[in-house]
């Protein structure tokens, strides 16, 4: 390939010289390369420009193109904590309303530990102008509504290009991601990269919610935010909006954890997809990084969205 290069750029300075000093016409070049001087100094020159520089090759991280290309956060190798127990849950709930029941946090017990490998994970959640590229490369469908809640116009509106879509089910989420080289997380994966290692209570900490962190309930916006309008919600990865803005689907059913109790949820098993993150309608106890919803994956309404994760190669 050197060889071929250097030869190349060796014809183009013998041709060069042959214009320059006005020894040829550059009609007679013409002839002589039928027709195509220009094509071929083009393509020598780009060659030339491309060729390696005496020395080693540079080392190239082994980083996926879709990460890079799609702004995503590396979460990296590890153990942390997921789920909580029902105490902590309840204690937590208190602080935002007084009619906590601990039935509603069975499914999220007990604690436990889970080790996962490195994997990437989108900073923010997808849009409405990306989620149309999918649908206009005829890969996903359209949402079920293209309003929003205070919008008739929303989906389908360069305002709200920078918004999170809503309104699409489980399998378009999927398609989604799919479609772009990625994947749903999984519900750990998803837990890791809002809680960290620390056992967080929400991405940015322990501090109590308030609407300097999230677009939930109390935030009384009533509606969906373009994504990443919080900084200080910020993940320790560096991930926007994992708590509050809409649901997002990941890909696990509904189910027990390890060690916990089957009996806790009549609707365990392969019938429900898991939901996380609260969304702009909810209260502050459901935004919590634990805490886990469920709804039927053929279903989607305004306050259900999605971000896609990658694994490393």
């Amino acid at each position: 390939m050197g060889r071929a290069v250097s030869e190349l750029v060796n014809i183009i300075a013998s041709i060069k010289s042959i214009l320059t000093t006005n020894r040829i016409k550059e009609t007679s070049v013409r002839i002589f390369f039928g027709q195509k001087l220009h094509a071929i100094l083009l393509l020598a020159i780009l060659v030339s420009a491309c060729a390696p520089s005496v020395g080693p090759s540079p080392t190239i991280p082994a980083v996926s193109p879709s990460a890079e290309a799609d702004n995503m956060a590396l979460i990296p190798a590890g153990k942390f904590t997921m789920g909580d127990s029902v105490d902590q849950a309840m204690a937590e709930c208190q602080k935002y309303r007084p009619d906590c029941q601990q039935e509603w946090f069975a499914t999220e017990a007990p604690a436990h530990i889970v080790d996962l490998p490195a994997f990437y994970m989108d900073v923010y959640e997808v849009t409405n102008v990306l989620y149309r590229a999918c649908v206009t490369a005829n890969s996903c469908k359209p949402p079920r509504l293209t309003g929003s809640a205070t919008r008739s116009s929303y989906y389908d509106n360069a305002q709200y290009d920078n918004f999170p879509v809503v309104d699409v089910d489980w399998s378009n989420a999927t398609a989604y991601c799919q479609w772009r080289g990625a994947r749903l997380p999984s519900e750990a994966e998803w837990e890791k990269a809002a809680r960290g290692t620390d056992e967080r209570i929400f991405p940015w900490g322990n501090n109590q919610i308030d609407p300097a962190y999230a677009n939930y309930g109390d935030s009384k916006i009533n509606d969906t935010v373009a994504v990443g309008s919080y900084a200080s919600g910020k993940s320790p990865y560096g991930i926007y909006d994992l708590a509050g803005n809409v649901w997002e689907w990941v890909n696990d059913w509904y189910d027990v954890y390890p060690g916990g109790n089957a009996s806790a949820s009549a609707d365990f098993g392969q019938k429900l997809r898991v939901l996380r993150g609260g969304g702009w309608s909810d209260p502050g106890n459901t935004i919590r990084s634990a805490y886990r919803g469920q709804l039927d994956p053929t279903h989607s309404f305004g306050n259900i969205g999605f971000r896609c994760a990658h694994s490393v190669p």
